[in-house]
């Protein structure tokens, strides 16, 4: 049984819109960006090449209007395939013509002889552990098809001066897996967000060992709302563990060098250059 799967990243879709509205994510476009690559290289792309399956294409979604000086940096990576969409300018990042593109863009990738396709999203300033790619193909299944791979189960970092990691539970992370059949009622992962994806496909939630790792630093929107009130269910916890960089390398393909990176205000664009 022919299986694809494709896993989908954003790098800055309708990232103006989202700094003029919420300014004390970052000072400027071009400092958010530089942040931004560098956890591409440290985060996303050393974690999706510490896979031990490799069985998958990685594409990039950046908004058109992406800056010449960053649209060279991001394409000089190689292991994910950048593709430019456009936005209706909303400042918000569930854009409809962003999704409409973005699903076009991967359907025109299926192959006429594949049978199932999986789609994983992946915020590119994250990790997913060793063994995530390999696991999300277990549940590669007929049995599971039009079900959602959630693993419930995952690492919290804060980096600052002062690093802290947590244990987290998370019933609706941004770390989701669609299993579809190949045909013409084939949905993106990204048609919901990912706290509403399982109204369109039924979960199928995986309390495992932790799976994935989300970065939270001076410029991630998502320290504006954590913890997410979806985080922490009845029942379930958070608890904060102490920072190991050499199994977080091992296992989730972090490269510790950000968090110094990250912490030299003024220095970021020269130290990756």
């Amino acid at each position: 049984m022919k299986i694809q799967h494709f896993i989908t990243s954003r790098f800055n879709i309708n990232t103006p819109e989202v700094l003029g509205r919420h300014p004390q994510i970052a000072p400027t476009y071009e400092e958010w960006a530089r942040q931004k690559l560098l956890l591409l290289e440290h985060c996303s792309s050393s974690s999706l090449q510490n896979q031990t399956c490799q069985d998958f294409e990685w594409i990039c979604f950046c908004d058109s209007r992406t800056p010449e000086e960053f649209r060279s940096k991001i394409e000089a990576f190689e292991d994910f395939e950048t593709v430019y969409v456009g936005t209706n300018k909303e400042a918000r990042p569930w854009d409809p013509v962003f999704i409409s593109q973005a699903t076009e863009v991967v359907k025109s990738k299926i192959q006429p002889d594949t049978e199932i396709v999986i789609e994983t999203r992946m915020d590119i300033d994250d990790c997913v552990r060793r063994t995530f790619v390999e696991r999300v193909r277990q549940y590669a299944t007929k049995e599971n098809l039009n079900r959602l791979v959630n693993f419930t189960y995952g690492l919290h970092y804060r980096i600052q001066k002062e690093s802290t990691l947590f244990l987290q539970y998370w019933s609706k992370a941004p770390f989701l897996s669609v299993i579809q059949a190949n045909d013409e009622k084939w949905k993106s992962v990204w048609t919901k967000a990912h706290i509403r994806l399982d109204r369109v496909f039924p979960a199928l939630d995986i309390d495992a060992t932790p799976m994935w790792m989300q970065t939270v630093y001076e410029t991630n929107a998502t320290k504006l709302i954590w913890p997410h009130k979806h985080m922490l269910p009845r029942k379930k916890y958070r608890r904060k563990m102490a920072v190991n960089h050499e199994f977080l390398f091992r296992e989730f393909g972090f490269n510790p060098a950000i968090v110094d990176l990250l912490n030299k205000k003024g220095s970021a664009e020269e130290k990756r250059i």
